[in-house]
């Protein structure tokens, strides 16, 4: 029986892209969201490649797959975090929006 914990990385990515893919289904059409379910693929492309690489392949191929799999991750990452750049960029601009409204009568003045 597979390790849960080992397992949580893999189940939390597919859980992210899921959760991604019915935004984009729904027609949520935000930078970040794309951003994210790019990383949750790439993410999850990593993952695989490294669980299982080709079982008795020589020591270069798995060297290979090494160096390919820590850039397509630093690709997932960059994507991640632009993700959350383009999100708080969305919040903030949604919030400065709000609060161009007049709220003199709210205050205590």
């Amino acid at each position: 029986m597979w390790d849960l914990v080992a397992r949580l990385p893999f189940i939390s990515e597919v859980v992210a892209f899921v959760c991604c893919a019915v935004l984009l289904v729904r027609g949520v059409r935000c930078s970040f969201v794309v951003l994210f379910a790019a990383s949750a693929v790439i993410q999850l492309l990593v993952r695989l490649s490294v669980l299982d690489p080709a079982g008795d392949s020589h020591v270069a191929v798995s060297r290979n797959l090494v160096r390919a799999a820590g850039v397509m991750s630093a690709l997932g990452i960059l994507l991640f975090i632009a993700g959350w750049i383009s999100l708080t960029r969305f919040v903030l601009r949604y919030r400065s929006q709000s609060g161009e409204h007049d709220t003199s009568n709210v205050s205590g003045t």
